[in-house]
């Protein structure tokens, strides 16, 4: 009988200033929470750059919206905009939910099965720690165990980048992979019973 696994929530960023929250900010996130069925973390902007600087400082009103949404079920603050140096840009936000991995083995300890081993680790930390929702990876297409091992563990080849880099002086192409989280979790079951 196949394992039951359950699918991802939903996460709903809710990005803004905050300056100061208010009841209609808790109303939108109560809305979006019980239309999609969604966690919603509010996501203040330390130093936004589209307006003048706010009144109160970012981590007064970080402590204004911790005060609002207590006891809220669903509801959350994510402070990696005032974890961040720099002004507060969505697309940085956004580059913060993906992150890339790469590995490279000495001839010697290829084919030992250190990267089928210590790969899903990784992916986890990326995914359950620092709650990314998409890895990418860039290997040599000429690399078939490389290959085989990330297709092993859900990824998908997503494209093929000629000549991407020089390699002692040789031109070499780039497949990419990617991994998104709804597919890891996915593949749960399949990795544990493989295990076995």
């Amino acid at each position: 009988m196949a394992a039951h696994v359950e699918a991802p929530a939903l996460r709903v960023l809710y990005g803004g200033t905050f300056d100061p929250v208010h009841l209609g900010h808790v109303a939108v996130a109560r809305a979006a929470r019980g239309a999609l069925g969604a966690t919603v973390a509010f996501m203040p902007a330390a130093d936004p750059p589209h307006r003048a600087p706010p009144g109160a400082p970012a981590t007064d009103r970080a402590a204004m919206l911790e005060l609002a949404i207590a006891g809220e079920p669903g509801l959350s603050l994510d402070l990696r905009e005032l974890e961040r140096d720099g002004r507060s840009w969505t697309v940085d936000t956004l580059r913060g939910l993906r992150a890339e991995i790469g590995y490279i083995l000495g001839r010697a300890h290829w084919s030992r099965g250190y990267v089928s081993e210590a790969l899903p680790a990784l992916i986890d930390h990326g995914f359950e720690t620092l709650g990314l929702n998409r890895l990418e990876a860039d290997i040599d297409p000429r690399n078939a165990a490389s290959a085989r091992v990330l297709m092993r563990l859900g990824f998908v080849q997503e494209g093929l980048l000629r000549e991407r880099w020089v390699v002692r002086g040789e031109p070499s192409d780039s497949a990419l992979y990617g991994l998104l989280l709804e597919d890891w979790l996915d593949a749960a079951p399949r990795r544990s019973a493989a295990r076995r």
